[in-house]
């Protein structure tokens, strides 16, 4: 199984890491696991979940404003 740190995580999916940060941080996205460093270890899942939450943050983004 392949573990990547958050900076790894953030290059691999194409956005900046504080972007990354901000998602977990806001509650967005589930933080991964810890290791003994307590640094964050994104696994495969890992790296699907936050596939799928930077695609739905991506779609609210750019939803049209309600016609009134």
């Amino acid at each position: 199984m392949l573990y990547r740190k958050t900076p790894a995580a953030a290059r691999e999916l194409g956005i900046r890491y504080d972007l990354l940060i901000g998602l977990m941080r806001y509650e967005k996205l589930d933080p991964p696991g810890r290791d003994s460093s307590g640094h964050f270890v994104w696994t495969d899942a890992d790296m699907d979940r936050a596939r799928q939450a930077l695609a739905s943050h991506r779609a609210c983004k750019h939803k049209e404003p309600a016609s009134v």
